[in-house]
């Protein structure tokens, strides 16, 4: 018998994973919100990646009333999925090192996080209340780890910078819908930004 081995990540880019959305039968958000309802006893390794098949099997489904009269904010937010997925077209500056595993699971959390953006916006305009509010749900949740991964990484980026990484994390909090500065992490964008604008040592 072989011994247990760690899950490996989500595959990084969009192509490899494509497959696997095309042959998933598109799955309840109930069962998102139930998965999300361990989030903290299960190790991120684990969790980020049925996290993000799961959302991932559920919004295209989901995401087919999009139509011009009610556009929103779907153009931002398709923007922001584009440049997340084209992250990992370059090679990291932490490629290699203990970090490069901290850089995956944000990119990997905010790639999630979007996907539930789409999902809120979409389900608004079909004045679906009750999944909207399983999916705002979820988005708060995700919300939550975003910003405790991305305060944690800020002593990591002042003595290891990765301002591509800085950069698609301002992007990101810039683009939330909601007044995320109210959770008590007002400081956050503030240091990010201070990160990209600092001169290397």
């Amino acid at each position: 018998m072989e011994p247990d081995r760690e899950p490996p990540y989500y595959p990084a880019s969009p192509e490899s994973y494509s497959p696997i959305r095309r042959q998933a039968r598109p799955r309840s958000r109930r069962f998102i919100l139930v998965s999300l309802d361990d989030f903290r006893s299960l190790h991120m390794k684990t969790l980020i990646p049925m996290l993000a098949l799961a959302i991932s099997a559920a919004v295209p489904t989901l995401l087919t009333a999009d139509d011009e009269t009610a556009q929103d904010h779907s153009a931002q937010y398709k923007q922001l999925e584009q440049q997340i997925n084209d992250y990992w077209h370059v090679d990291s500056t932490w490629v290699g090192t203990v970090n490069m595993d901290r850089e995956q699971t944000l990119v990997h959390l905010m790639g999630a996080e979007v996907l539930t953006w789409q999902l809120q916006n979409n389900l608004k305009k079909r004045n679906d209340e009750e999944d909207y509010t399983i999916a705002s749900s979820i988005g708060s949740r995700l919300h939550e780890e975003v910003l405790s991964a991305a305060s944690d990484a800020i002593p990591v980026l002042r003595k290891h910078p990765n301002q591509r990484l800085v950069q698609l994390l301002i992007t990101h909090l810039e683009t939330y819908p909601h007044d995320w500065a109210q959770e008590g992490s007002e400081d956050l964008l503030p240091n990010l930004k201070k990160l990209l604008h600092a001169k290397p040592k």
